[in-house]
């Protein structure tokens, strides 16, 4: 496995990710890349009538060559995206 090409493809749709607008409340999405670790990420932070909205919406790491999605909170799921 090409662990540069894996690395970017994986960016790549988690960035496509990140321009979307939640459709309520005041929360952005924060992407969290770690190239040394292999560990990708894209969060949510803000407020939502009046309580604060935290956490994960996926978690992509890369371990022993090949990619894993940790965790797709993603409406559709990213898996077709990343294998586009």
């Amino acid at each position: 496995m090409d662990t540069t090409r894996e690395r970017d493809i994986v960016k790549q749709v988690i960035q496509r990710y990140a321009q979307f607008k939640p459709s309520h409340g005041d929360i952005r999405l924060d992407t969290v890349f770690d190239d040394t670790q292999n560990r990708y990420a894209l969060m949510q932070v803000g407020w939502d009538r009046g309580r604060l909205v935290r956490g994960n919406l996926i978690y992509v790491t890369l371990t022993e060559g090949k990619v894993w999605v940790e965790y797709d909170g993603m409406e559709q799921g990213i898996t077709k995206d990343l294998i586009a």
